[in-house]
């Protein structure tokens, strides 16, 4: 998935979700800790660019790799980007923050997601 200051927050989560489409990303102004969630006031709207986030921003590719846990992905994006993104996993009809399971693989989550979904 390549960062680039150009692109949106929306375009990033397009392109998560449809690796992952038992997943979303949601991207905040600050960082959280181990085990506490972010909250709505502190989200970014998806229309924003990352330049807008953050300004000095540097281009790069990260492998969207399905067995890196959620810690080390939400890690990967903010020390190479500078970004404070947070992982929900979906439930049914709604989506979670993964607070208590950023130890599980994307994959595991991924699949966690889709298998919730009411038949």
């Amino acid at each position: 998935m390549l960062i680039s200051k150009q692109i949106t927050v929306k375009e990033i989560q397009e392109e998560f979700s449809a690796l992952f489409n038992g997943l979303k990303i949601e991207f905040y102004h600050s960082g959280h800790t181990s085990k506490v969630g972010s909250t709505n006031q502190d989200k970014i709207d998806a229309d924003t660019s990352l330049h807008q986030i953050k300004p000095d921003i540097v281009s790069g590719d990260i492998v969207l790799n399905a067995k890196s846990t959620v810690a080390q992905f939400e890690e990967e994006m903010k020390s190479r980007f500078g970004l404070n993104v947070q992982v929900f996993r979906k439930s049914n009809e709604l989506y979670l923050q993964t607070i208590t399971t950023d130890n599980w693989t994307l994959e595991t989550q991924n699949t966690k997601g889709l298998n919730s979904t009411s038949k």
